[in-house]
């Protein structure tokens, strides 16, 4: 076999090759994106007037139990699912009064599920084992003027409240005392503000070039 058929039939092999490794690509790799199709009102004044805008504002999804939920500003109450695709939408025994704002979720060892996120900015955190059945109990408020809020756990057992929503001041943290109803530590930190200057993303404007309205900081 002289050398050009040689070098010919390796190249048909190699292309052979890769249009396998592309299908099984393919087949292998699914991707969820917007939009979710699932009935949704912001201004929870509209909520009355059955008015829909079938988008979501700042919303959380979390892992619990290798099934998922979503919970979204002022949506009232949340959805579950099962596989990131089909959403189902949860009315629990017991939740916040106006909804949730700009809420967090932290999935605790799969054992418990806590969120937080009440409107009002006085922070209470909302606890369940059955987020199906939906039977939330509340530790007492914990943290006032507060917005954006999100709880973390960490693996040690330590508790930790973050939140931020100005265009002046900075994402906040407290330590919180997780065996003593998260009781706030008394020290505020201060972690980090904008920095327009050097972050072409965090200005307004098309091309994040208006450097009359200031940019605007939320919730980590």
């Amino acid at each position: 076999m002289n050398r050009p058929v040689k070098i010919l039939l390796i190249v048909i092999i190699l292309n052979f090759y890769c249009l396998l490794s592309i299908n099984d690509q393919s087949t292998q790799i699914s991707t969820y994106c917007n939009p979710i199709n699932i009935d949704y009102t912001y201004s929870i004044y509209n909520a009355n007037e059955n008015i829909s805008y079938r988008s979501g504002a700042d919303p959380a999804v979390v892992k619990f139990r290798n099934e998922y939920y979503m919970f979204v500003t002022r949506s009232m109450d949340y959805w579950h699912s099962t596989d990131l695709l089909h959403w189902s939408f949860i009315n629990p025994e017991k939740w916040y009064f106006q909804g949730s704002n700009a809420p967090a979720a932290h999935n605790y060892n799969d054992s418990v599920l806590y969120v937080t996120g009440d409107p009002s900015g006085s922070m209470s955190i909302l606890y369940t084992d059955n987020p199906k059945k939906g039977d939330w109990k509340a530790i007492p408020l914990i943290i006032h003027d507060l917005q954006d809020p999100d709880l973390f756990i960490d693996d040690d057992g330590k508790a930790y409240m973050f939140w931020g929503s100005s265009n002046t001041y900075p994402i906040r943290a407290k330590t919180l005392d997780k065996e003593d109803m998260f009781r706030p530590s008394k020290n505020t930190y201060e972690l980090f503000n904008l920095d327009e200057n050097n972050h072409g993303w965090e200005r307004f404007g098309e091309n994040h070039g208006d450097k009359v309205l200031k940019g605007y900081i939320e919730g980590p």
